[in-house]
């Protein structure tokens, strides 16, 4: 009878951080990643990169993602037109 060929698990890749820059190596084990904007871990073992892109598919990291572009960057709202800093 044939041996079953156990499936590898994905491991967390530098590259993640380096296509999506709010994921990072999570601290809960070289199976998971970490997202900044959601403060959340999450699993990479069964599909790598395919878990990350499900992630971000979620609905609160969109509404996150949403949230940020509607409030703009900082440095937006306190540099003023002609290059000084102040506070509007």
């Amino acid at each position: 009878m044939p041996v079953k060929k156990r499936p590898s698990s994905q491991k967390y890749l530098s590259d993640y951080t380096t296509k999506y820059s709010e994921i990072r190596k999570s601290t809960k084990g070289e199976n998971y990643a970490y997202c900044n904007l959601c403060d959340k871990h999450f699993s990479v073992a069964h599909g790598g990169i395919h878990d990350i892109k499900s992630h971000r598919d979620t609905k609160k990291h969109k509404e996150i993602l949403q949230y940020q572009a509607s409030c703009g960057s900082i440095s937006e709202k306190l540099i003023t037109p002609q290059g000084s800093a102040q506070i509007r």
